[in-house]
């Protein structure tokens, strides 16, 4: 069996394939066996909970309407992926926490599960709902405030109990992944689309997993660099 030491994530499902966080995109996924897929998470305004990327304040049929598809239920990605993939789940608001750690206890153990926000009130109440269940801090946001509040990542994530820093690949600059690593804070990179870069960071050991939109080519140059061990 073949284990990798650097995560590939298939960012929304991997979009190369399919539309972003649809299913066909995390059908794809699974079949060219990407270890985990990261997609965003969303309640309309009847209280769905869809995923979905971009804000709209939309019952979950007029969302249908307007995208001119069917836009994935949770339900419907956590019965799809179940036992076949692991999940990065980034909640894009606050509010419906408890409900999502309810229905992903459903199909997926914890150790199979990571939940992101860039929203500190998140993951503040994801770790007060179930402290076991990994966590991650999502920096990268190109507006001065976040970039200001990002200089103090490291102390952020710390406060929030979080476990993991997912951080713009562009961040890589200010060298706070170094403190990290120091820290023996795993890393996550998004997103990194560029060939160049996913090698690069393929050989960087301060970088735990790269958040991709094309995880078939990342997997492969993973396999080609020796970063795959019997």
């Amino acid at each position: 069996m073949l284990t990798m030491s650097k995560l590939i994530i298939a960012h929304r499902g991997g979009n190369e394939f399919a539309p972003e966080n649809s299913l066909e995109a995390i059908q794809k996924a699974i079949e060219i066996e990407v270890p985990m897929f990261e997609f965003d998470l969303r309640r309309t305004k009847d209280g769905k909970l869809v995923v979905f990327h971009d804000p709209h304040l939309l019952t979950y049929e007029e969302l249908n309407k307007q995208t001119k598809r069917k836009i994935p239920l949770l339900e419907d990605v956590l019965k799809l992926s179940k036992g076949k993939i692991q999940i990065d789940l980034e909640i894009k608001e606050a509010g419906y926490e408890a409900e999502t750690i309810k229905m992903i206890k459903d199909y997926f153990n914890l150790d199979e599960i990571i939940i992101t926000s860039f929203k500190s009130s998140v993951l503040r109440t994801i770790k007060r709902i179930e402290p076991k269940l990994k966590t991650g801090l999502i920096i990268g946001k190109k507006s001065p405030w976040h970039v200001f509040k990002d200089l103090f990542a490291i102390f952020r994530l710390k406060i929030l109990k979080a476990d993991i820093l997912v951080t713009n690949h562009h961040y890589l600059k200010i060298k706070l992944y170094y403190i990290a690593y120091w820290l023996r804070i795993p890393v996550y990179v998004w997103t990194v689309n560029d060939e160049k870069l996913i090698k690069k960071y393929i050989q960087d050991k301060k970088i735990s997993a790269i958040i991709t939109d094309k995880p078939q080519k990342a997997l492969k140059l993973l396999s080609m660099s020796g970063s795959l061990r019997k």
